[in-house]
């Protein structure tokens, strides 16, 4: 918008300009035959004067337009229709881990023009206190069921089971309250390292111990006091003084802010995408470091990701294709029984190799479209 914008200040310019040129032409050559050198001069200042002013319009009008296409945006939004998530009114027990199910689970996006089904009746079990994973290339709706766990959307038909009861038997703020996300696009809180963390639940964003125990479980004992105003230190560049920390710190910090709450239900939507290799490393290894604890326990954790190194984090995995469940078990039995999951791994190794990974993507080298033996 703002390069548009410049070009039609430009040519705004350009055009005044040239219209002033032709007008002080003409006055120079009435000038000429009139010899009246005071009529030069008011065709100057009169040209420059209403150049300016007809620019200034135009500008304007320009300005004006820029800022009714934000307003129909605001006008759009206000317009839209909230969806309608049921909820119930029955609240998940503290300090347990959550078995997740789906049956026959459909679902299409509202409002899409083609009414396109992201899920064709998927069936699952993600079970209570173990790490799962949903694997799959784009599109094939992983980040759908996260979402739909979320109660971010009703599914278009089946159902959600939570420890056996429909998900729309709970009450949301219940369902929020045991559960934590972390997605790609993480927020990075230009706020003291205590915010930071305690965000993820704000009555307890006072407790020292209870901070310094979420950065433990994630790999960062001691940072606070290592930082020059301990928990108290703000982090980032926006602000004078700010402690920048590097993108696998932020992640682990992202991390330890969703385990403050400790939560029944952890969901991780490609986290560690962006980052190098040692950087996953160390992620994952604050993850199993937390999940080997009395709380790790207590919770049940979903990872969606491409990586296999992040896949195989999982003790059981789902593989989606086109919507659909080709694949569930854990990563060995999957490598042997599941074509579509193998062809997958072949395919990300290949591409280690600096080789062509597309060839095993294509549908002739890929079998086991059905459903493969668990």
């Amino acid at each position: 918008m703002s390069r548009t914008y410049l070009w039609i200040a430009l040519g705004l310019g350009i055009l005044t300009t040239l219209a002033n040129i032709a007008a002080v032409a003409v006055g120079a050559i009435q000038a000429m035959h009139t010899g009246d050198v005071g009529q030069l001069a008011g065709y100057i200042s009169a040209t420059g004067s209403f150049g300016q002013s007809v620019l200034y319009i135009l500008v304007s009008v320009s300005s004006i337009y820029q800022s009714l296409l934000y307003a129909g945006n605001w006008v759009h939004l206000m317009d839209t229709e909230p969806a309608v998530i049921r909820s119930g009114g029955k609240k998940l027990d503290d300090g347990t881990p959550v078995t997740v199910s789906f049956r026959n689970v459909r679902f299409a996006y509202p409002g899409s023009t083609d009414g396109k089904e992201i899920l064709h009746g998927v069936s699952f079990d993600l079970p209570a206190g173990q790490c799962s994973a949903l694997v799959g290339l784009n599109g094939a709706g992983k980040s759908t069921i996260a979402k739909l766990i979320l109660r971010v959307y009703e599914p278009t038909s089946g159902s959600i089971l939570i420890n056996g009861r429909d998900i729309s038997e709970y009450s949301r703020a219940s369902l929020y309250e045991r559960c934590s996300a972390i997605f790609q696009d993480y927020i990075r809180y230009e706020r003291p390292l205590r915010e930071n963390v305690g965000f993820g639940d704000p009555g307890g964003i006072d407790d020292d111990d209870a901070i310094e125990h979420a950065l433990d479980l994630v790999g960062m004992k001691g940072l606070g006091q290592s930082l020059p105003e301990g928990l108290d230190t703000v982090l980032g560049r926006h602000f004078e003084g700010g402690y920048q920390l590097s993108i696998g710190q932020w992640q682990r910090v992202a991390l330890a802010r969703a385990l403050f709450r400790r939560p029944s239900l952890l969901i991780m939507d490609e986290p560690t995408a962006s980052v190098d290799t040692l950087s996953e490393k160390h992620f994952f290894d604050s993850l199993d470091r937390a999940d080997s604890t009395e709380e790790g326990s207590r919770r049940t954790t979903i990872l969606i990701a491409h990586r296999f190194t992040t896949i195989t984090h999982a003790s059981h995995i789902v593989v989606l294709r086109d919507g659909d469940i080709v694949g569930e078990g854990d990563h060995e039995t999957l490598l042997s029984d599941c074509t579509y999951y193998r062809s997958l791994y072949e395919a990300q190794v290949v591409s280690q190799r600096h080789e062509d990974p597309a060839s095993m993507l294509r549908p002739e080298n890929i079998e086991g479209t059905s459903r493969c033996s668990p």
